[in-house]
């Protein structure tokens, strides 16, 4: 008995030391790099005393799987390379990185005896100097949020970021494709009329390059301002070489690509003068308050004051034309916009007669298609019996660049005008137009498509019916074996208020469709308004 007693005290105090001494042990730290790559960009990034860049964010190696009590030492392959003391804290270890130049690095943190090695990759991202930019002041180079492309619609040219490491890949997109799009080889194309934003990307870094797209003639113009900017300003000598003022500089601009602003082809008018032009040849979209985000380079900017104390129209004094990326330009200095202008009136002298306008004829009536234009807040379309009569407004189109008018009579010939509208803070300016002529065919003025129900399909009978089309002096029933397949005439109803059709004998199990379309007579002819949906009848 003494003997087990002896026994069981000494296992039992062997236990003891070996909790004692698991208790003592700490878990072996599991150290692992949050990323094994760090790419910096340099750019632009300022430097200390010692000749290392001054780097605030996104610099850090960062290690995990540490414990409180793990050693963490740190060491570079270069001396172009230093790094902060390791900061370990809640099972983390913080390194922050400077560099003296671009290249490739490895950054070596042991801990606890465990080697990690971080590459670090040094690059400077820029956009190359391109001829079609356009920037701030009189900058020649690219510069981070104001250089911007402006570019007429079709033209194309290519971005190139500098700074990429060999084997280095750039995705490139665009924010607007319908404005501007963009290949993978930095190609840009401008599409349409507006502004977009071209990124180029590289291992987390995006760069951004501003595009404005607008009229040719509106950006060779623009161009022209960006050559002679920093002229001498002179009112006295507006018209000599070398010498501007503000309207003079901006119809000289315009005067080098052939278009002249004003009635006098020899001499730019005042900027009050210049406004009164435009509005009077319809080249005048916006008064008022405007976005920003309305204008298109090549625009101008006429400033006002509401007072009108100066006498002139509208209280004009100044006229600017605007570049893009919320600047604009006259001949000795630049002005930066941030949502909205106040006290403006607007002008786009390369504004063209509503584009594309055409007119087609057909059972409905005459449809007309255009192109739209940048802005405009509606359509008005305008209907005369004659190229050179009195045209009426017949519709106030808002957001389509299509509409059919189908109160027209059978054999008559129409004309009609399409007008673009602007309004801003109570003003409406309207666009020119082209006129386009349209011979109607048969058409049914105002008979609407009737809506047609399936009523019966049972006993090898098919019965539909739909509700009365005003103005209908009967229907014709057709029917085909697919949906869009030939619809062939069934029956022609002589009867208006007759709003039902009933087949019989019909072969079961098989599929019929329908149509029915209202007509009325006149002039010895049938006028047909639009068809139904097809109704789908599988005869039981």
């Amino acid at each position: 008995m003494r003997r087990w007693i002896k026994g069981a005290v000494l296992w039992f105090a062997v236990c003891c030391i070996l909790l004692i001494t698991a208790a003592g042990v700490k878990a072996a730290a599991s150290p692992t790099l949050e990323s094994g790559r760090l790419v910096l960009n340099v750019y632009q990034a300022g430097k200390n005393s010692d000749g290392y860049y001054d780097l605030w964010d996104g610099n850090e190696i960062c290690v995990n799987g540490l414990d409180d009590e793990s050693i963490v030492t740190v060491r570079t392959s270069s001396e172009n390379l230093k790094t902060s003391d390791p900061y370990v804290y809640g099972g983390s270890a913080r390194i922050s990185v400077y560099p003296k130049a671009t290249g490739n690095y490895t950054v070596i943190v042991t801990v606890d005896g465990t080697e990690l090695a971080c590459e670090v990759v040094v690059c400077e991202l820029y956009f190359a100097r391109n001829a079609k930019t356009a920037t701030e002041g009189d900058s020649k180079e690219w510069t981070q949020g104001s250089s911007m492309l402006a570019l007429y619609k079709g033209e194309s040219t290519t971005l190139a970021l500098r700074g990429v490491p060999s084997g280095g890949r750039v995705k490139w997109s665009s924010s607007n494709k319908s404005v501007a799009s963009v290949n993978q080889a930095g190609r840009v194309t401008a599409k349409g009329l507006g502004a977009a934003t071209i990124a180029a990307e590289y291992e987390g870094f995006t760069l951004t390059y501003a595009v404005g797209v607008s009229y040719k003639d509106a950006i060779r113009a623009l161009r022209y301002c960006f050559r002679y900017y920093g002229s001498t300003y002179s009112q006295a000598n507006r018209m000599k070489k070398g010498s501007y003022d503000c309207s003079s500089f901006v119809w000289r601009a315009y005067h080098s690509v052939k278009r002249n602003l004003g009635d006098n082809g020899n001499w730019a008018p005042t900027a009050a003068d210049l406004a009164k032009w435009c509005v009077k040849n319809k080249y005048m979209v916006y008064a008022g308050t405007v976005s920003v985000a309305k204008l298109l380079p090549g625009d101008l900017i006429f400033e006002c004051d509401p007072s009108g104390a100066n006498g002139r129209y509208k209280g004009i004094y100044h006229v600017d034309m605007y570049q893009g990326n919320n600047m604009s330009i006259t001949v000795e200095r630049q002005k930066q916009y941030w949502g909205t202008l106040g006290n403006v009136m607007i002008a786009r002298p390369c504004l063209t007669k509503t584009g594309g306008l055409s007119a087609k004829s057909s059972s409905s009536g005459i449809g007309l298609k255009w192109s739209g234009s940048y802005g405009a807040d509606g359509y008005q379309v305008y209907r005369s019996t004659s190229r050179t009569g009195k045209f009426a407004k017949i519709a106030t189109v808002k957001e389509a660049t299509a509409w059919t008018d189908a109160k027209v009579k059978a054999g008559k010939t129409y004309f009609y005008k399409v007008q673009a509208y602007w309004r801003a803070s109570g003003h409406t300016y309207k666009g020119n137009s082209a006129v386009v002529q349209g011979k109607a065919k048969g058409v049914a003025a105002g008979l609407s498509a009737p809506k047609v129900r399936l009523k019966k399909n049972s006993g090898g009978t098919v019965k539909l019916s739909w509700d009365k089309i005003k103005g209908a002096d009967g229907y014709v029933v057709s029917r085909s074996t697919s949906k869009k397949g030939t619809y062939k005439t069934v029956k022609t109803i002589k009867k208006g208020g007759t709003v039902s059709f009933t087949q019989k004998k019909l072969k079961a199990g098989k599929t019929y469709y329908y149509k029915v379309k209202a007509y009325k007579n006149s002039g010895g002819k049938k006028q047909y308004g639009s068809e139904s949906s097809a109704v789908k009848a599988k005869v039981k």
